[in-house]
């Protein structure tokens, strides 16, 4: 029993390091960037207007959050990325299984696929624009579009690597197309299909940012957009750091989910 306890305290702290390992050099690198900003601050080479300090900037983020502000706009943001996703991610699946399983399609599309795909945001939003106005349908419609084409690349990209022998054995098992998907299509697919998902996520939600600087009625763009109007630094800043610690928060949960199929798949 005590060889037990020992092993299981031994198995505790090594998990322990390991973590203390992945988060002290990203906190010593937080710590370092927030000690020269406020050093910055002091030397008064920056008038306050411009560069607030980060003691001001968190008391700014402190009320946002108390006002309620804070997190209605973060849900704006949030629900127009979840939606956005969704509907790009459910077209971006079903047109890869459609041209995964299907190579002489796939061959006939793809020269316009991978023209369509290198369109940049930046043309594409002055036509979504004219098309939809400056409205929630234009920015999920452009969160859609991003997520579309590495969904869908993915789910070809995996179907296109899944041996024929594979395939052989299903036929010869003689599945069904339900079962010869769950069993062969799905796990050869998932990985990848995190992958791109992670790609997306990662997109829409600097992109969503950005569409709401338009001239969206809510969002963290939005309110960094108004802030900049009323030459309100702190709450720009303070939107800022709320921004990037929600898309690395994203990227965690999905790098996390992706390395744990990963090791499932290799097992």
């Amino acid at each position: 029993m005590p060889i037990m306890q020992n092993h299981a305290n031994s198995l505790r702290i090594a998990r322990v390091g390991t973590v203390l390992r992945a988060v002290l050099p990203a906190l010593l690198t937080t710590g370092a960037v927030l000690a020269a900003w406020q050093a910055l601050c002091w030397s008064g080479r920056f008038p306050p207007p411009v560069l607030v300090a980060p003691s001001d900037v968190w008391a700014t983020l402190a009320d946002l959050a108390r006002n309620g502000d804070l997190a209605r706009n973060w849900l704006a943001s949030i629900r127009r990325v979840v939606l956005g996703v969704a509907v790009g991610g459910l077209a971006g699946f079903l047109f890869g299984i459609l041209c995964g399983t299907q190579p002489r399609l796939w061959r006939q599309v793809a020269p316009s696929f991978a023209g369509l795909r290198q369109v940049p945001f930046i043309v594409l939003g002055p036509l979504l624009i004219m098309v939809f106005g400056i409205n929630e349908t234009f920015i999920v419609f452009m969160l859609a579009v991003a997520t579309f084409f590495p969904l869908a690349l993915a789910v070809i990209d995996g179907l296109q690597n899944v041996s024929g022998r594979y395939e052989e054995v299903t036929f010869l098992l003689q599945l069904g197309a339900r079962d010869r998907f769950r069993l062969l299509y799905l796990p050869a697919i998932l990985p990848a299909l995190l992958t791109g998902s992670r790609i997306a996520l990662n997109r829409c939600w600097g992109l969503v940012v950005a569409a709401e600087l338009f001239g969206a009625s809510s969002g963290l763009g939005q309110m960094m957009n108004e802030a900049r109007e009323m030459f309100d630094i702190g709450t720009v800043m303070a939107g800022a750091i709320v921004t990037t610690a929600t898309g690395l928060l994203l990227d965690m949960a999905l790098r996390t989910s992706a390395a744990r199929v990963m090791y499932w798949k290799h097992r």
